[in-house]
């Protein structure tokens, strides 16, 4: 039976070393998932990040141009860019566990609220387009060719006289309107307001025709209401671009945070992937020698066992017989 003994030691060594490799193995599976996991929630924090970027170069071309093909490339960018969010909350959900519900509580709130500034972007940028379809998207369309339709019968209803007054205050008028249309600057809408005032004293004060007089009124009243409904829609849309620059330097911190969380949390994976290899090592070779030495400890309490008996044997064997 001692040479059975030695025979399951062993065995039951070998099951250790088993058990403990194959412990270790499924840490080691479940260490890399989470790895795996980390790293692709930092890349999508990235993806988020560019599509934020590349939104508002679309947004910044469409002002710029305005061409409708950017506010469909923009759109395009918003509808690829809305389920990486989801995919991001699944992936620190994941990641969750009793230790670090706080945190991922934290980046969860990260996430919807970064989610929700995007929504509320691109629903902004929506609303300046169609600021812009109302202003109109080309010189001849919408306010802009209410407004340069108003300019062009205002000063062509002056020119069938000889009003140098006249003149010189609708050229002033049309001055405080390029101004403001260049630097979007609250005071020339006054200026304007004053210009119209004189524009009014100069025409009562003139020797024109009654009847055209009124004509006159009519035509420069009309340029300047439809030059304070442009301007309007300018304060409007100037008002719109600085809440989206907003929401876009609310979204940066967050958006910062959430990489540097999966950053540091798939960094730290690695360091417990290194301390779980070398725990793993380690505990099967303290186990091996440990075995080893029981092994041995035992084979030898049986062979000096073995000796006794054998020497006791030989001892017998000598013993004279009796006559």
């Amino acid at each position: 039976y001692e040479i059975g003994l030695i025979g399951a030691v062993t065995l039951v060594g070998f099951i250790a070393v088993g058990a403990i490799y194959y412990v270790g193995e499924q840490k080691q599976e479940a260490m890399q998932a989470v790895e795996i996991r980390e790293n692709r929630g930092a890349a999508i924090v990235e993806e988020i990040r560019i599509a934020f970027l590349e939104t508002r170069e679309q947004e910044k071309d469409f002002l710029l141009g305005l061409d409708m093909k950017y506010s469909k490339k923009h759109a395009e960018i918003v509808a690829r860019t809305l389920p990486m969010f989801e995919k991001l909350k699944a992936i620190h959900g994941a990641s969750a566990g009793a230790e670090n519900a706080e945190e991922t509580a934290r980046s969860q709130a990260r996430i919807d609220a970064t989610r929700d500034g995007f929504l509320a972007y691109a629903e902004r940028f929506k609303g300046v387009v169609g600021l812009w379809h109302r202003g109109g998207m080309t010189p001849e369309t919408g306010l802009r060719g209410k407004l340069r339709k108003a300019v062009r019968e205002a000063e062509g209803a002056l020119k069938g006289f000889d009003q140098p007054r006249l003149m010189a205050a609708m050229l002033m008028m049309r001055n405080q309107e390029k101004d403001f249309l260049l630097r979007n600057d609250p005071k020339y809408l006054k200026k304007m307001d004053a210009r119209m005032a004189e524009f009014d004293r100069e025409l009562a004060a003139s020797n024109i025709p009654e009847n055209a007089k009124a004509d006159i009124a009519a035509k420069i009243k009309a340029y300047h209401a439809a030059f304070k409904e442009f301007a309007g829609l300018i304060t409007e849309e100037i008002a719109d671009r600085a809440r989206m620059s907003a929401l876009y330097a609310n979204a940066a911190p967050n958006l910062v945070a959430l990489e540097k969380q999966s950053v540091a949390d798939a960094r730290a994976t690695v360091e417990a992937l290194k301390r779980n290899t070398e725990s793993t090592v380690v505990t099967m070779a303290v186990t091996i020698v440990g075995v080893t030495a029981l092994t041995l400890t035992l084979a030898l309490i049986i062979d000096r066992k073995s000796t006794r008996l054998n020497s006791s044997h030989t001892d017998i064997s000598r013993m004279p017989s009796s006559a």
